[in-house]
């Protein structure tokens, strides 16, 4: 399990507990938990595709310029995703 699968555990098990006995007793968790890692991964890809169009990284020489753009519109992608996914976390 990654970073967010193992967030996405004990948030699920004190929002939705009896969604979490259900995966954990019947062994589906790791499987479930590794889905909604897969899905955040595929909404940060998918925010900041759509944040880098609307924002375009800036012509600069000065490389530290363009990173900076990019972590940010990176950081608000992640921000994005966290809200998607746990918004249908079920």
């Amino acid at each position: 399990m990654d970073r967010w699968a193992r967030l996405a555990e004990p948030y699920l098990k004190a929002n939705d507990p009896s969604h979490y006995s259900y995966l954990t007793q019947t062994g589906q968790i790791v499987t479930y938990l590794n889905e909604v890692s897969e899905r955040y991964q595929e909404a940060i890809d998918r925010y900041f595709d759509k944040l880098l169009k609307a924002n375009p990284a800036p012509v600069d020489p000065n490389i530290l310029i363009v990173a900076r753009h990019r972590n940010s519109l990176m950081e608000q992608a992640r921000e994005l995703a966290t809200e998607e996914v746990l918004k249908n976390l079920h």
